[in-house]
């Protein structure tokens, strides 16, 4: 899809293979960086073809309550329109919130890689 769109303190890198599209997340995740990832999920839950969207959260080493709320947000999104919604993620920096939050129960969250995960 496109490379590496570095902003601020997030980078992010989209790839689509057959119906899954991955978005690969590097920094922190707050409430000046969101708006970024955000986009990237509108974009990819928008191609017709996606079936699946897969969150790699493994290069973040911060997950704040804005990341947090925008995981809800786009989980309720993608069921909405019938795409499985999942986040990858091993690292305590993302594990801990979501476990906190609860919303590891909510989401699917697989540990590891994407492609350890599989």
């Amino acid at each position: 899809m496109d490379d590496a769109a570095p902003r601020g303190l997030l980078r992010v890198s989209t790839g689509l293979v057959g119906t899954t599209a991955t978005i690969e997340v590097f920094g922190e995740i707050d409430q000046v960086s969101v708006a970024e990832l955000d986009a990237r999920l509108r974009r990819v839950t928008g191609i017709r073809s996606v079936l699946t969207v897969v969150v790699d959260l493994n290069g973040v080493g911060y997950l704040g309550s804005a990341g947090l709320a925008l995981l809800r947000l786009h989980h309720h999104r993608c069921a909405a329109d019938g795409i499985e919604f999942v986040v990858a993620a091993g690292n305590r920096a993302v594990l801990r919130p979501l476990e906190v939050s609860a919303l590891d129960t909510l989401l699917t969250v697989r540990r590891g890689t994407p492609r350890e995960s599989n």
